[in-house]
């Protein structure tokens, strides 16, 4: 039931503050983040809405223009 995208950005940020008060010597990182794929997905999906809305829309309006004459 949570946001991965928003908790993956909340940990970032954590751990950006955590990082700030580490001695130089240690290294802290982040191994594996999935929330990059799903916000690539997300943002690939409402792309294909997006066209697949228009040439409906495009289709629709053939159609009508069509049957008009």
């Amino acid at each position: 039931g949570t946001n991965m995208v928003g908790v993956a950005r909340e940990v970032n940020a954590q751990l950006d503050a955590v990082r700030a008060s580490m001695p130089g010597s240690y290294q802290l990182l982040v191994v594996q983040d999935n929330s990059e794929f799903v916000e690539a997905s997300i943002n690939e999906a409402q792309g294909e809405l997006l066209r697949g809305g228009t040439l409906a829309v495009l289709v629709i309006l053939l159609l009508l223009h069509c049957t008009a004459e």
